[in-house]
């Protein structure tokens, strides 16, 4: 997907590195200023995200850029609603990598939209892009171009694997939500649904739930998306409006919930299931490039132990030939024969062929 990946730890990049006629994806840290980029060729396309942090090899970086080059046979698009040049683009698709502003209200329909339009044979991954420092700067752009209402896709004919995981334990439930505007719990059992969550929390973890600490708590308690699968997607409540539950990612009108808990304990086991799923047998690492997706809430639940999670990744996927990847708000993952999800606090993986 990538022919050449670059990492810069300061504020400045050579000029000569943008050529004419090629294509790069440039992953920000958000204290990174994206204003000293110079000025390139008019036929040179420059995509850009801002994420709250990069990684390069095991390491964190918030004031860091990831350069990636796209091979030939890779193309790039941003998308809003109906997208024709995507039908026709999937036709050849193996590999899909999704990128999305995490406060769009509208990313289920992207999600809808992309999965409808693939083969059971295609894998994706993405992340929710975005900024944690408070500050009001655009979140993908091309060529300094504001993107905003849709989301940008990379599209390669090249297999991929993908691993995903985050550990959280099932707590308590079932119980039955009423949402608006994509990511308000407005209801939960007929409850208000902040009053629902903090009477949870104080019943089960004695805990004490306000406006100021909701997000700290979510991290620690999220709820889970209880139709899907075994380990259910998570919604981390990030805030309280009129007594609604924001959530970090969309919902459906009327979803099922369930209590989770997160702790570092139980966060630790999912790179190893990660691990374990992109690996997928005997498949060659050194033509493959190991690209990590890593939710900002495991790294705030982890602390320092973060950092052994991403030592891990590196270490048991040691043989590819670069280890990089994104600190995200919201991530998505499938693996060929699931539905694509958008995720909180999960750890995904994915093996990506760099050959060109």
């Amino acid at each position: 997907m990538f022919s050449n990946v670059t990492f810069y730890p300061h504020t400045t990049l050579i000029e000569r590195d943008f050529e004419p006629h090629k294509t790069y994806l440039l992953m920000a840290a958000q204290h990174y200023d994206t204003n000293t980029l110079p000025v390139v060729s008019a036929t040179t396309t420059l995509f850009c995200i801002t994420v709250p942090a990069v990684i390069w090899k095991a390491t964190l970086y918030e004031d860091a850029l990831i350069c990636c080059e796209l091979a030939v046979n890779t193309r790039i698009l941003f998308c809003e609603k109906e997208c024709d040049a995507l039908a026709k683009s999937l036709a050849s698709c193996q590999s899909v990598l999704m990128f999305v502003d995490w406060m769009d209200t509208h990313i289920y329909r992207y999600l809808d939209r992309l999965f409808s339009l693939t083969g059971g044979d295609v894998t994706i991954m993405g992340a929710g892009c975005g900024r944690t420092d408070g500050k009001n700067l655009p979140i993908m752009t091309c060529n300094a171009e504001v993107l905003n209402g849709g989301f940008i896709v990379l599209l390669s004919p090249l297999s991929s694997r993908i691993g995903s995981s985050h550990g959280s334990a099932f707590h308590n439930g079932y119980y039955i939500a009423h949402t608006e505007n994509s990511n308000q719990i407005v209801s939960i059992n007929g409850e208000k649904a902040f009053d629902f969550y903090t009477k949870m929390l104080k019943q089960h973890f004695h805990e004490e739930v306000n406006e100021t600490n909701i997000f700290s708590m979510g991290l620690k308690y999220p709820l889970g998306l209880g139709s899907m699968g075994t380990e259910q997607p998570l919604r981390v409540p990030s805030g309280v409006k009129d007594g609604h539950l924001i959530v970090a990612g969309p919902m459906e009108e009327e979803s099922t919930l369930c209590l989770m808990r997160s702790t570092p304990q139980s966060l630790l086991v999912a790179h190893s299931i990660a691990v374990e799923g992109v690996r997928g047998g005997d498949k060659e690492l050194s033509t493959q490039s190991c690209f990590m997706i890593e939710c900002v809430g495991r790294r705030l639940v982890l602390e320092s132990d973060f950092s052994q999670e991403l030592e891990a990744i590196v270490r048991e996927l040691g043989d590819a030939c670069h280890h990089f990847g994104i600190l995200s708000l919201g991530e998505i993952a499938n693996s060929a024969d699931k539905y694509i999800e958008y995720f909180n606090e999960s750890c995904v993986i994915g093996l990506l062929d760099a050959a060109q």
